[in-house]
């Protein structure tokens, strides 16, 4: 994936690997007809998406349903310069647990690859080191 390729050490961390991450979807921007097709739904399984303009990476975003949500972005000014797209997975028990990994993978993301088009930035992720921890020791 291009995506691994962006601060190598950073895929291979402890809290990655913790998140349990894997590849769904690396290619060229998926049309609105093929695009769940390419990357289906499933019971608590929730996206994190990379989206690149040539070679850089220009947006980090989750979602419970990528075509919904690219949809939404097909809005934007700059969508159309986007090129490839990069989906990775994250599986949990339930909605509520799928939600905190996504979210954290996603502000972990923003934190470390600075895309260009992530407008808000996670405050409390930036220039910290980071562990997950799930449930009480």
């Amino acid at each position: 994936m291009r995506i691994r390729t962006i601060k190598p050490e950073f895929w291979r961390s402890d809290d990655i690997d913790a998140l349990s991450v894997f590849d769904c979807y690396s290619g060229p921007l998926p049309s609105q007809r093929s695009c769940d097709e390419l990357i289906p739904t499933k019971y608590a399984r929730g996206f994190v998406y990379f989206a690149f303009c040539g070679d850089e990476l220009s947006y980090i975003g989750k979602t419970w349903h990528v075509k919904d949500r690219l949809d939404k972005h097909r809005r934007k000014a700059w969508w159309h310069l986007v090129t490839w797209l990069e989906v990775v997975g994250l599986d949990a028990n339930d909605f509520y647990e799928t939600e905190i990994r996504e979210g954290f993978l996603e502000a972990l993301c923003i934190a470390n690859l600075n895309p260009s088009r992530n407008i808000l930035r996670p405050k409390h992720y930036m220039n910290r080191e980071l562990t997950v921890t799930y449930g009480k020791d």
